[in-house]
């Protein structure tokens, strides 16, 4: 080993001797710390974590109370409520006054998809009506099964 030393210039033993302590001590530092940043890196992505699945969770909860309430507004409508409730809604009907209750059934939807555009009304009515197969805001009973 003190031939190789011996045999190098002036500048490389230089180098070596200035280079090969930094390089050892922040090895041993690397060495020393590392576990605590690792530990520091596991608990930021544990917390980012735990609010990503929070958020995700408040989001949900929010979206279906507002499903739940939109539901509500539909099902109390009187429009809706006249149309449904009919004692006639079942059977089988003109072609012109099942015309008429499907273009005032679309318009209250339309309404409310127009003021919660997020959210998609469907009714699925007997598969007799004319626009059970309307696809859109209408789809016949047998869709069901």
């Amino acid at each position: 080993m003190k031939m190789i030393f011996k045999k190098m210039s002036m500048r490389k033993r230089m180098i070596l001797f200035f280079s090969i302590p930094p390089i050892m001590l922040l090895f041993l530092l690397l060495i020393i710390f590392y576990p605590k940043i690792l530990d520091k890196y596991k608990q930021q992505v544990q917390y980012s974590f735990q609010q990503s699945v929070s958020q995700a969770v408040s989001f949900l909860e929010n979206y279906v109370q507002n499903m739940t309430y939109l539901g509500e507004m539909i099902e109390n409508n009187g429009e809706v409520q006249e149309i449904l409730s009919s004692d006639t809604f079942r059977e089988d009907r003109n072609v012109d006054v099942q015309y008429d209750e499907f273009y005032r059934l679309n318009k209250e939807f339309g309404r409310f998809e127009f003021d919660n555009s997020i959210y998609r009304f469907v009714l699925y009515v007997p598969d007799s009506l004319v626009y059970s197969t309307n696809s859109y805001y209408f789809y016949g009973e047998s869709r069901l099964e």
